[in-house]
């Protein structure tokens, strides 16, 4: 017996065993059924959708590592994601406005009436079936005040 099988053998037939008693032929199939369904379950995340990129801030390219800035409380979100999906931008953990992503896998969300500060935007993706993982977070300090400079 392969190892998948042996543990469903010990742990999961090992909780049901006190409620019901499998004859030999019966346990071997029942045991084999919940292989597929755990093979299934695993399997599964392979197939959900890739994680949305953030790939520009009030109109200026998002590279790695760099910390963003937009200095208005209206800026644009831009990104990539699958074609048709359903994006929602997170601004930390408070969600900031959903978009839809252009068959061409481009989503742009625009925001109004941002507060100042140092916040983190990323974006998670829905198709339908599946929702992505977050992309990763970019930062971004928000200050639309002009310094003063006495002089």
């Amino acid at each position: 017996m392969n190892q998948p099988a042996q543990m469903v053998d010990g742990w999961l037939l090992g909780l049901i065993r006190p409620a019901f008693s499998f004859p030999g032929p019966t346990k071997k199939l029942f045991s084999t059924i919940l292989c597929v369904i755990i093979f299934l379950g695993t399997a599964f995340p392979a197939l959900a959708i890739n994680s949305p990129t953030i790939t520009s801030v009030a109109g200026h390219n998002v590279a790695p590592d760099t910390l963003m800035y937009a200095n208005s409380d209206a800026f644009q979100v831009r990104g990539n994601a699958e074609a048709g999906t359903t994006i929602t931008l997170y601004r930390g953990t408070v969600v900031v406005s959903t978009a839809t992503t252009a068959g061409d896998g481009v989503w742009a969300i625009d925001l109004t009436a941002q507060t100042q500060g140092s916040f983190s935007f990323s974006a998670e993706a829905f198709d339908g079936i599946f929702t992505s993982e977050r992309g990763v977070a970019v930062p971004v300090i928000i200050d639309w005040t002009p310094p003063v400079i006495d002089i």
